[in-house]
């Protein structure tokens, strides 16, 4: 679990599947105003550079992040715990994805309290809850909803995520 560290090669994997889908979107954007630039007027145009500026910046923001993270590390990744607030990484987690919500209409909700508080690495959690989200979200179709909550029981809390997918075999 995280708490051992995750070795190398599972965290570069979980890192390669979340800067995928951003990549996605800039191809899918740039390549409208390319092949469709004649057929465009001037909002779609400027939404589509918006879009393309603003999902540049968050994954530059994640891949700075990812190699100061890295450059610390030695062998297994090691965790380095300090006191956050879950709704402001859930909604920086979220942030990352947005373009994935609004691609396939998906609506969500986070039943998590203002005042939550986790003792977690931030990167470790950031990477875990996109890779959640980022799952929820592949998997409820289009219109669908996602619901995001926490339970706090004494000293643990526990974080759930639903959606209105598929489901998974209970294996």
């Amino acid at each position: 679990g995280l708490n051992e560290g995750l070795t190398k090669n599972e965290i570069l994997s979980i890192i390669i599947h979340d800067i995928k889908n951003p990549f996605f979107a800039l191809t899918g954007y740039s390549d409208a105003l390319i092949n469709d630039l004649e057929k465009l007027d001037k909002e779609e145009i400027e939404f589509f550079a918006e879009e393309i500026n603003t999902i540049s910046k968050k994954t530059l923001n994640m891949l700075e992040n990812i190699l100061n993270w890295t450059l610390l590390q030695k062998g297994n990744i090691k965790i380095k715990k300090e006191v956050l607030n879950l709704y402001e990484v859930l909604k920086e987690s979220v942030n990352f994805l947005s373009i994935t919500f609004k691609r396939k209409n998906i609506s969500l909700q986070i039943k998590v309290p203002g005042e939550t508080e986790v003792y977690f690495d931030k990167f470790a959690l950031l990477t875990v809850l996109r890779n959640l989200i980022n799952n929820a979200v592949k998997f409820t179709d289009e219109g669908g909803k996602i619901t995001i909550s926490s339970k706090n029981t004494g000293n643990k809390v526990y974080l759930s995520v639903e959606d209105t997918g598929i489901g998974m075999c209970e294996e």
